[in-house]
């Protein structure tokens, strides 16, 4: 059994803002509850040489303060269970013998104690206080150390604020007064994810998927929950690649979470829609748009660079000048993935998930819809986006370009919406409709991609660039994909969904 959604909040902080952070908070009078604590701790993540524990989604981490230690069971990366304590002990393997039951039957047969090694740990120092919000007590910590397996080691500082007595919207107007004062960013990893990732030696590639964690026993509400926050962890993943370099992957990468971002609040409309949701569709559009330029001249030098029959060839532009534009697109959409304007919308993206005004809307028509089983609800909407896929595709010979895009934007969503909630295709029969179905809408996809980016390249020649378009062989390459589109359409149109209404 889940836990209720955890009343803690996490975010990043640059290293070098720290002392500062501390004086302003920590050391400040204002609204104090009781002394600062501190201290060093350190965990060490443990699994078996075939990874049982991993395989099993589980997690298992050994936490020691001084000469305390506690082994912590939980489930993969790091998250709560209810049930499943700290348990003091000696040692791991000592302590493995009082872990929940329910922990051992699913790590299964294969999950020996003795076989424990260690996969990664961190080394953290930290310091708490307690402030008061109103009559409600919310409790900061600070902690500033690393994370890694070996040498390889990740600098880690973290604000963790929980809320001790009240609930998820003192805490978040807590945590909007700090942010007014200091810089944090939402963090949707964790020191565990990190680690994990670092072991892998993925830490920082783009393109690393979460898994959406729902099952059919949820209603709508919950698992719109539960998706919203997964793809502000599959966003958080992006933007930390992006850090690393923003090439031609990571900004395609983040461009494509924003756009999954958007998908998952598109699902659960009917009982999100208020004024709070269409800003922050809005903002997430805002921002998708703003990384278009640069992938518009990544896809450019691609097909610039491929030699391919129909590929555009320069006349007074160089290759030199495009790649300099490209690469002044990258900082620019660099500048705008660090700026406060993307901690803000990350900072409301989470309040509307936890605590957002749909979770009480009392209007009679959202509560029903919210408290839906999610199978059911999820069969509705999938059904109503199908209906519109094949509306256009029935119209595919009267498609312009801009109706071609239409339709692959809409392919991509329910691909999207599918992909979402793919963990309750549970059964033989469900498996393999929704393995077929992604499969065709992936593949129009990606033909009706190779369509526009023709359709974009002529735009881009239209608005003054100087390159030299073949336009016959370009007319007739374009031509034999809107064929092979028309065909995938079909197929696509015909798959049979995987879920069901009840």
């Amino acid at each position: 059994m889940r836990e209720p959604p955890p009343t803690s909040l996490v975010f990043s902080l640059p290293p070098d803002a720290r002392e500062a952070f501390e004086n302003a908070v920590f050391n400040s009078t204002e609204a104090r509850a009781g002394r600062a604590s501190g201290g060093t701790c350190r965990r060490v993540w443990l699994d078996t040489s075939g990874e049982a524990l991993r395989r099993a989604e589980l997690s298992l981490s050994l936490r020691m303060e001084g000469r305390l230690r506690w082994l912590r069971p939980r489930r993969w990366p790091d998250e709560r269970i209810s049930g499943w304590r700290e348990i003091p002990c000696q040692d791991a393997v000592a302590g493995c013998d009082a872990l929940p039951p329910a922990f051992l039957i699913r790590a299964g047969e294969a999950f020996e104690a003795r076989d424990l090694a260690p996969t990664f740990d961190s080394a953290l120092a930290w310091r708490e206080r307690s402030f008061r919000q109103g009559n409600k007590t919310i409790s900061a910590r600070i902690e500033h150390g690393d994370v890694g397996a070996g040498t390889r080691r990740l600098p880690l500082c973290h604000v963790v604020l929980q809320a001790r007595t009240g609930g998820l919207d003192d805490l978040f107007s807590f945590a909007r007064s700090l942010r007014a004062r200091s810089r944090l960013r939402p963090d949707f990893t964790g020191s565990a994810l990190k680690g994990f990732l670092i072991a892998d030696g993925v830490w920082g590639r783009s393109g690393i998927k979460w898994p959406i964690r729902i099952d059919a026993r949820m209603n709508a509400g919950e698992a719109c929950e539960e998706i919203l926050w997964g793809g502000l962890r599959q966003l958080s993943l992006e933007l930390a690649a992006f850090g690393q370099g923003a090439d031609s992957d990571a900004i395609h990468q983040t461009r494509v979470a924003l756009r999954r971002m958007r998908a998952s609040l598109a699902l659960f409309q009917p009982f999100l829609r208020d004024l709070e949701f269409e800003r922050l569709r809005a903002e997430l559009r805002s921002l998708f748009t703003a990384l278009g330029g640069a992938r518009d001249l990544d896809v450019m030098l691609e097909r610039l660079a491929s030699g391919a029959p129909g590929a555009p060839t320069f006349e007074s532009v160089s290759l030199a000048d495009i790649e300099r534009r490209r690469d002044a697109a990258h900082r620019a959409a660099r500048d705008e993935l660090a700026s406060t304007r993307c901690d803000d919308l990350l900072f409301d993206l989470a309040q509307f998930a936890r605590a957002g005004a749909w979770r009480r809307c009392r209007d009679a028509d959202q509560a029903r819809l919210r408290g839906l089983a999610v199978g059911d609800f999820a069969a509705r909407r999938t059904q109503r986006r199908r209906d519109d896929l094949s509306d256009l595709v029935e119209r595919f010979d009267d498609l312009d370009s801009d109706g071609l895009h239409d339709l692959r934007k809409r392919t991509k969503t329910l691909r999207y919406f599918s992909e979402f909630l793919e963990p309750l295709a549970t059964r033989e029969k469900a498996r393999g409709r929704f393995q077929q179905g992604v499969r065709a809408l992936s593949e129009l996809q990606e033909t009706l991609g190779k369509v526009h980016d023709i359709d974009a390249l002529e735009t881009f020649v239209e608005a003054g660039e100087q390159l030299n378009v073949p336009a016959a062989a370009t007319a007739e390459r374009r031509a034999r994909l809107v064929r092979k589109g028309r065909r995938q359409a079909k197929k696509a149109a015909k798959a049979k969904p995987f879920l069901k209404r009840d």
